[in-house]
């Protein structure tokens, strides 16, 4: 897949993390769980998984965009 933004080839990976991931509108102060905030919407949570949560995705080497699978 090429970069949408620089077309350059991106990289094949997983965003992973031990607590959920979370789609928020604006990144929370501290690292702790935004699962409290009435706004977050849980992409991926441990109750869901299996292991440790992942989401497949795109990284581009060159600007560092990510692009999210969505399925």
């Amino acid at each position: 897949m090429n970069c949408p933004f620089c077309l350059q080839e991106m990289e094949d990976g997983v965003l992973q993390s031990t607590h959920g991931m979370y789609w928020l509108k604006e990144p929370v102060r501290f690292p702790i769980k935004p699962s409290s905030k009435k706004e977050a919407q849980s992409v991926f949570t441990m109750e869901t998984a299996r292991d440790f949560p992942f989401i497949r995705g795109h990284r581009c080497p060159n600007c560092h965009a990510i692009v999210i699978d969505s399925e």
